[in-house]
């Protein structure tokens, strides 16, 4: 590995993993939020999806049970 190689590889280790103020966490920890926050919202899209075809099957025999639909 050159120098050059080197001091690349140390830099892009430095903007990933140092923080950029004292307090702040790293860029990496902020990347990781942002994925569970995204897969937190995928998994809650899914359940909302569920309940909401649920409801609508449920609605949907209760109606035909009424004699709504004839």
């Amino acid at each position: 590995m050159t120098e050059e190689q080197s001091k690349q590889i140390q830099e892009l280790h430095d903007f990933f993993m140092k923080p950029q103020g004292p307090g702040r966490p790293t860029r990496a920890k902020m990347i990781d939020d942002l994925l569970i926050a995204v897969r937190a919202g995928k998994i809650g899209g899914r359940a909302i999806l569920w309940i909401c075809g649920a409801v609508i099957a449920i609605s949907g025999a209760y109606a035909s049970a009424k004699g709504w639909f004839q």
